[in-house]
């Protein structure tokens, strides 16, 4: 993983306006837990290309991993103005919104996600788990259910419609 970084580095270096170095770099770093490097990384990228949508998800990204929920927000914004349709963004706004309890905002930004992607379990997972927050645990059981039809060993989604079965039989 190292000797991939240190190529990514170099790459960039050479050529750094190709974002998809700056980028790679960041996957790299988050999974090495070195998330403030990671930011130092993306704000390059960032100048290099502040019309790419990817790189200001990506961005949010890194800022939710530091626990900067609210730039993380902006910067999410920020590829969303570029590109409404990035449900991958949307997704990622909504998970700095349930970090900050805004659970309705969050929700709002699953449901946007699904309708511009709705083949990804984490989308539809994390709509559930806004639907438990906001204690709607009908609708939230239909959503695992669904995230569970894309995925069907979807452990989180498994553990979370067990944990609303348990509400929903207790009430």
């Amino acid at each position: 993983m190292k000797k991939a970084l240190v190529s990514y580095e170099r790459a960039a270096q050479e050529d750094p306006s190709v974002v998809w170095y700056h980028i790679n770099q960041v996957d790299i770093l988050l999974e090495i837990q070195r998330k403030q490097e990671a930011l130092e990384v993306i704000d390059v990228a960032a100048e290099h290309a502040p019309n790419n949508p990817v790189v200001w998800a990506r961005r949010g990204q890194v800022l939710r991993r530091l626990k900067r929920h609210e730039e993380g927000i902006e910067s999410y914004d920020r590829a969303l103005a570029i590109d409404p349709k990035y449900a991958w963004a949307w997704n990622g706004r909504g998970l700095c919104l349930s970090a900050l309890n805004r659970w309705q905002e969050a929700k709002d930004c699953y449901i946007t996600a699904i309708e511009h992607d709705s083949k990804d379990v984490w989308f539809w997972h994390n709509h559930g788990e806004s639907l438990f927050q906001l204690e709607d645990y009908e609708e939230a059981e239909r959503i695992f259910k669904k995230a569970l039809e894309i995925k069907p060993k979807h452990q989180p989604s498994i553990e979370k419609l067990k944990a609303v079965q348990d509400i929903l039989r207790n009430q």
